[in-house]
């Protein structure tokens, strides 16, 4: 199993660690899913990081046709910008 890796975002009160994305593997590919940090939960200057991963406890898994959320994808290294 993949390290999990924490998702973090920087305001102007500072950086704030908003949760973790869990990785598996699954079937030669790689699962994800997302889990809000209790104390970003309790952060009055928190927010969804997009609409599929509404404000709340538990896991969030994207959809079927999605690998990755969009807004946890944009942040990553690709090929693009080197």
């Amino acid at each position: 199993m993949a390290d999990p890796v924490e998702v973090h975002v920087s305001l102007p009160s500072g950086t704030h660690r908003v949760g973790t994305l869990h990785r598996a593997p699954s079937r030669g590919r790689e699962t994800v899913s997302f889990e809000y940090h209790e104390g970003w939960l309790a952060n009055e200057e928190r927010f969804a990081l997009e609409p599929a991963l509404a404000v709340g406890k538990g896991r969030f898994y994207p959809d079927q046709e999605c690998e990755m959320f969009g807004a946890i994808g944009d942040s990553a290294p690709d090929p693009w910008g080197r």
